[in-house]
């Protein structure tokens, strides 16, 4: 069972890009991944009108961008607990992902308007 509730294609193509994201790293980590497969195999199952391949690929872009950054930000979170001068690494890692989030916030909204799904933007 998917996490999302009436979601529209930009939702489900997001969640599939992350999702895609989770069973790599899960197993290049060696984690079981049963779950994430199978919200994956559910997600598949939902129509999703054509969208430009090209919009897929940058949203799933962002989100790879996005998991980088985050983990950039817990690597440096981390060395802070030791060297408090990070603090201008942490804040530029954190407004990259505050760009990141509106940047695959606007794809999301524009493959829903590209899908004819009319609503209003996800963030406030």
């Amino acid at each position: 069972m998917s996490r999302l509730h009436n979601p529209g294609p930009g939702e489900i193509l997001d969640r599939l890009t992350i999702l895609a994201l989770k069973i790599v790293h899960g197993q290049m980590a060696g984690r079981d991944i049963t779950h994430w497969v199978e919200e994956r195999d559910a997600l598949d199952n939902l129509k999703v009108p054509n969208i430009p391949i090209l919009r897929v690929v940058e949203l799933a872009a962002v989100n790879g961008a996005l998991w980088q950054a985050e983990d950039d930000l817990r690597r440096e979170r981390t060395a802070t607990e030791h060297y408090v001068s990070q603090t201008a690494v942490i804040a530029q890692t954190a407004i990259r992902i505050q760009q990141l989030n509106d940047r695959r916030a606007a794809l999301v909204s524009l493959i829903n308007v590209n899908a004819g799904v009319d609503r209003p933007p996800d963030k406030l």
